[in-house]
């Protein structure tokens, strides 16, 4: 590897994978219920490479709830649970590994949805900007 000089901009330490571009590494960690929440806009002229996604529901009412990635109105579901009926008062976790990141393009953005109070989603995402 040619690049193993190379330090983050963020000075942080990845433990596992160490992808050699000259990205800035993105994480966040966000929740909502009864509404939607943007957790992160792709700045222009720039791509996401999201390599993992993880979180969870808490159940205390029936409803849906989602993690996406939204372009112009239109969302790619990452995570979706639709109509939870028979599961009140339990919790959910849920998490993916991407082994190839998936690019997301400039202006769109990453996601949480639930239609109930009774239902809240919490989620984190990581990967890199360049």
């Amino acid at each position: 590897m040619a690049r193993m000089g190379w330090r983050e901009p963020n000075r942080a330490r990845w433990v596992g994978i160490r992808p050699a571009h000259e990205g800035e590494q993105v994480t966040r960690y966000d929740g909502v219920a009864n509404g939607t929440k943007v957790m992160y806009t792709v700045p222009v002229g720039r791509v996401l490479y999201l390599c993992s996604v993880s979180g969870g529901l808490a159940v205390v009412a029936p409803g849906s709830a989602l993690m996406a990635l939204q372009s112009g109105g239109i969302s790619y579901y990452i995570f979706a649970v639709y109509h939870v009926q028979t599961a009140i008062g339990i919790s959910v976790p849920f998490g993916v590994c991407f082994s190839i990141p998936i690019e997301v393009p400039s202006g769109n953005t990453v996601v949480l949805y639930s239609d109930v109070a009774g239902l809240s989603i919490h989620g984190s995402f990581f990967g890199w900007v360049q």
